[in-house]
């Protein structure tokens, strides 16, 4: 370990156990600092305040929880190290077994917290290791969400809530972001509209427009004006029209049994 201190964020929703990995931590190298965050908003408004190395993240949190933080986390412009702390071996699979990241189980041992924060502080110290566990993670990340039938979605007073994909009646870009429809509310998510699709299954939700993917389930009606163009009436109370581009009619029609 160099002689630089290593800023270190501990996230756990569990205090005993939050205190207990960050007293490792400190036992493990005399040249870090500990932050704590006691879940997954804290860390965020921690990370945006404070400049963070290495963050240890218990996956299972309410709310937030580690592996949907560790997607906000990796979207920064210089992400810190990622170390899971989980009290599941479930958890400890794909990236974990080829060893580009790393990870402690609970009940923590100072022998294996100490062997994480080194591999993570050498890890810090190279960009090519550092770029190759971020890959790590990302995958992980992928992996582990990618069954998962629910959206981070934000509301306009800041808050984050959990979205089911079949709540969303609709979703647009415009002005450079993304937003999806519910029955009761617009959302904003931190996702292109690219990367909403692929989280999406198709059908029911299909892209009918550059800027729009729709829920075809909640379709009311379809105004034809010639063969390659359309409008969709969405089945909300203001019915919604939603224009589908000449690009994605033949899609269209053809998922829906035109």
């Amino acid at each position: 370990m160099n002689s630089h201190t290593h800023q270190i964020l501990v996230v756990d929703d569990e205090t005993l156990s939050r205190h207990l990995l960050s007293g490792m931590l400190q036992s493990a190298s005399s040249r870090v600092e500990i932050h704590e965050a006691k879940n997954g908003e804290d860390a965020l408004t921690h990370v945006f305040s404070h400049r963070i190395d290495i963050a240890f993240l218990d996956i299972d949190m309410p709310g937030l929880n580690g592996l949907v933080l560790a997607e906000n986390l990796l979207k920064l412009v210089d992400p810190p190290i990622i170390v899971f702390a989980t009290g599941a071996a479930r958890h400890a699979v794909r990236g974990f077994e080829l060893q580009v990241v790393d990870y402690v189980l609970k009940p923590f041992l100072q022998e294996r917290v100490t062997e994480a924060l080194t591999r993570a502080i050498r890890a810090l110290s190279a960009a090519s290791a550092k770029k190759t566990h971020l890959e790590g993670i990302q995958q992980i990340v992928n992996h582990s969400l990618a069954d998962v039938d629910k959206l981070w979605a934000e509301r306009v007073n800041g808050a984050r809530m959990l979205v089911d994909f079949e709540s969303i009646g609709w979703a647009q870009a415009r002005e450079k972001e993304v937003f999806v429809r519910t029955a009761t509310e617009e959302l904003k998510i931190r996702l292109t509209l690219n990367a909403l699709q692929e989280r999406l299954s198709s059908p029911p939700f299909v892209r009918v427009h550059r800027t729009w993917v729709v829920n075809i389930n909640l379709v009311r009606e379809v105004i034809p004006w010639d063969s390659h163009s359309m409008t969709l009436i969405m089945g909300d109370k203001g019915k919604t029209e939603i224009p589908v581009s000449r690009t994605y009619t033949g899609a269209l029609k053809h998922i829906s049994g035109w």
